[in-house]
This record gives structure tokens, C-alpha cells and sequence, in this order.
């Protein structure tokens, strides 16, 4: 499966992550099912194999970016991220503006980077790549500094979900 279209979300029931295919059902009556359709197989009787599919809060639904931390581990959206051991950043998808708020807009469609604590309020931006791992800035940014390019990849800390309290500015 390519990860890039991984989703991830909350099991309605037990609260238990799962990733995999996300699929809406809307039934005649207006109502809304989430569902996530996993890569696990269920052996019947008679050696049937099938996916299966668990009904999710969609407050908690999260595209995979495609793109790891420093620690192999899939970035989602959702996700809370530090860069440089001290600089917290949510994962998004949408639409940003890249420039200050003193500037001509410059509206952005993609996956960016969204301050928090003492990032809050800074202009987002977008999440760069190298070598299939996420990074705030590019590698040729910091081309002529002492920073490393292993500095510059994020590290998941964890997301806005289970871990709220690292929303809080400190």
C-alpha cells in the first residue's frame, strides 16, 4: 500500500487507533458512517480471507503525508512535530498563507507546518522532503551552516488527539 494514502482514526468503540483505507457511508435517512478498512484478514471456516473495516470518530481523521521523522515513523496529519529539539509544529493539509501578515498574500494549497507554543502565531510553512523524510526547512536552506540535514528532520511527538496538552503554550 502506498502510504501516501494511508489514513488513520479513532475506533468508535474502544478508542484504539487504526490506519488503512478511509470510506464514508451515507445512508438514505441522513446518516454518517466513517469507516478505516485495514490491511488485517479475518480466516473463516472455509480459508475465506477478507479485510476488515472499523467504524471511526471522523473528528479524529488523518491523512498519512507519505513522509517519516528521524525515526522512521509515519508523519500524519494531526500529528504534533518538533524540529531542532525545541520548536513545535501541527501537521496540516489546506490552504496557507506563506508570506506575513504585512505582505501581499500568497496563498499556498498543501501540507504545511502550523506553530504552536512559542511557534504560535508564526507564518506556517510548507513541510519539506529529503530522502522520504519530513523537514522544516530544505536541505539547501542550510547548505552553508553547521546545522546538519538530520537536524532539520521532524520528529513526531505525538497529536492533537491524545496529547492536547501539548497544544498549550508554555
Amino acid at each position: 500500500m502506498n502510504n501516501r494514502f494511508l489514513f488513520r482514526g479513532q475506533r468508535s468503540d474502544n478508542g484504539a487507533w487504526v490506519q488503512g483505507h478511509y470510506f464514508p457511508a451515507k445512508w438514505e435517512e441522513g446518516y454518517e458512517q466513517h469507516f478505516i478498512q485495514t490491511s488485517e484478514v479475518a480466516l473463516h471456516d472455509h480459508d475465506i480471507l477478507e479485510t476488515r473495516a472499523f467504524e471511526i470518530d471522523p473528528a479524529t481523521l488523518g491523512q498519512c503525508t507519505g513522509l517519516r521523522d528521524k525515526n522512521g515513523k509515519l508523519v500524519f496529519e494531526g500529528d504534533i512535530v518538533r524540529y531542532s529539539g525545541k520548536y513545535d509544529y501541527i501537521v496540516r493539509y489546506g490552504v496557507y498563507n506563506r508570506n506575513p501578515a504585512n505582505c501581499a498574500a500568497a496563498p499556498e494549497i498543501g501540507w504545511y507546518f502550523e506553530g504552536i507554543g512559542v511557534m504560535k502565531g508564526c507564518i506556517p510553512c510548507e513541510i519539506y522532503t529529503y530522502d522520504g523524510y519530513a523537514m522544516r526547512y530544505p536541505p539547501h536552506v542550510m547548505a552553508n551552516t553547521e546545522i546538519s540535514v538530520d537536524k532539520l528532520i521532524v520528529e513526531v511527538i505525538g497529536n492533537i488527539h491524545d496529547n492536547p496538552e501539548l497544544l498549550e503554550v508554555q
